[in-house]
């Protein structure tokens, strides 16, 4: 699969320390919340450990215009929620299986749309990448082949 640098809201961001998403323009959509939906892919990168109560809630928030990184208001906008959340378990959180939702929420209109990570728990290991993509991804099941 190949991920557009501009699309990419969390890089390979490890679970053991804080996780800042990067926000992203969906300029390139003609209406986000209006068209077709639109592939989201998070996955765990790495093998996935923690302690019993380890898990993470993902969501979407969106802007009228981009407001960087921070959480809160600036001149041009505030980061509201869209969209269910999602909580995962560690234990979830497999290598490369993706995780949360296939596609971006309908509620998701804004031009701007960043992914909001909270962490309960202490993690030892694992790292989350989150992206808009071009297709949706379902890897293959251990025993799907393609027969000549």
């Amino acid at each position: 699969m190949l991920l557009d640098d501009n699309l990419v809201m969390i890089d390979s961001a490890a679970l053991v320390s804080a996780i800042t998403p990067t926000a992203v323009g969906l300029k390139s959509f003609l209406h986000p919340g209006k068209m077709d939906a639109v592939p989201v892919y998070i996955c765990a990168d790495k093998t996935t450990s923690g302690n019993a109560s380890a898990a993470i809630t993902i969501n979407f928030q969106q802007a009228s215009a981009q407001i960087g990184n921070s959480s809160g208001a600036s001149s041009s906008g505030v980061w509201v929620n869209a969209g269910p959340s999602w909580t995962l378990t560690a234990s979830q959180l497999a290598s490369g299986v993706p995780v949360g939702p296939r596609y971006l929420p309908r509620e998701v209109t804004q031009p701007w749309i960043r992914l909001n990570v909270s962490k309960t728990g202490t993690f030892s290991a694992g790292a989350l990448t989150a992206a808009i993509v071009r297709e949706d991804y379902q890897p293959y099941e251990a025993d799907e082949k393609i027969e000549a």
